[in-house]
Formats: structure tokens, C-alpha cells, sequence
């Protein structure tokens, strides 16, 4: 998608550009061959192709890594400090934090892969009943409203 995107832009380009040179599309035309590799080869590197996002998880943790930048971040799960939701774009984000890192994906993203998504989602419950740091709207997004998890935080609570 994003390299038919990417030709698209490339060709309309280039064809706004000979138009206002020379009032025609002159390079549609099979004698200028060469010129479509400039569109075909630029729109596949528009397209990012070197460019992998890598989602792992175990019980505990959740990693993200970006092959072609080498950065890795991962997160302690069950060790959440702080659990927000927030649109930008037209997406809505799912940002979490545990003692040392922070981790900002859409939903979206969080749900490719159902298995991912339900181990981070029960480090998301443990941590809401261990105390982190959420707000009533993150709750409901994240449908905690009437979770066990809420009732047992109010009882931990209570307790201090």
C-alpha cells in the first residue's frame, strides 16, 4: 500500500512538473522509458522496505524493535507505573510506562496480534490492581470499568 501511495505521489509529481514546462505529458511517451525508473525506484524506497517492526512478548514483558534503526524498547508488564490512552492523528495510542521506560503504539498496532495483545493486557490488569498510575477515561477505553482488578486496588487501598 504505502509503495502504490508512494508511486502515485511520484508520478503525479512528475507529471504537475511537465506541465507546467511544457504544457504536456511528453514523458508518458515510450521513447522516455529511463524516466519511469525514476518513479518506480524512488517509490520503492518511499516505501520504506528496510523497515521492520518486530513485536515479541513473554508472561511478563513486551518488546518492540525496529530492525533497520536497531533500537529495541521493552517493558516490565507486570510492573506498569503508568497506563494512558490518547488520540492523535485519528488513532488512538496506548501509552505505558514502567520504572525505567516508556512506550507509545496505536491500538491498532497492539492488536495484530491477538496472543501480544493479551499478554500486555494482563500485565495492563495486574498493574491497575497493583496501584499504577491510570486515569477514569483509561479505564473505560481499556474496559477495566468493572473489572476485579479495580475492586481489588479499592480494597488495597483502603488497606494504607
Amino acid at each position: 500500500m504505502r509503495y502504490v501511495v508512494s508511486l502515485g505521489l511520484l508520478l503525479g509529481g512528475m507529471a504537475v512538473l511537465t506541465l507546467l514546462q511544457d504544457g504536456d505529458l511528453g514523458f508518458l511517451n515510450a521513447r522516455f522509458w529511463p524516466l519511469w525508473l525514476i518513479p518506480i525506484v524512488g517509490a520503492y524506497l518511499m516505501s520504506n522496505p528496510f523497515n521492520i517492526d518486530t513485536v515479541s512478548a513473554g508472561a511478563d514483558w513486551v518488546q518492540w524493535s525496529r530492525s533497520r534503526l536497531r533500537r529495541t524498547n521493552h517493558l516490565k508488564t507486570y510492573e506498569l507505573t503508568k497506563i494512558r490512552t490518547s488520540y492523535g492523528g485519528g488513532d488512538l495510542y496506548l501509552d505505558l510506562y514502567d520504572d525505567e521506560r516508556g512506550m507509545s503504539r496505536t491500538f491498532a498496532e497492539w492488536h495484530r496480534d491477538r496472543r501480544i495483545w493479551d499478554l500486555v493486557y494482563n500485565g495492563i490488569v495486574h498493574s491497575v490492581a497493583g496501584g499504577a498510575d491510570i486515569r477514569p477515561q483509561d479505564i473505560g477505553v481499556l474496559k477495566l470499568t468493572h473489572h476485579p482488578a479495580l475492586r481489588a486496588r479499592a480494597q488495597r487501598d483502603k488497606k494504607t
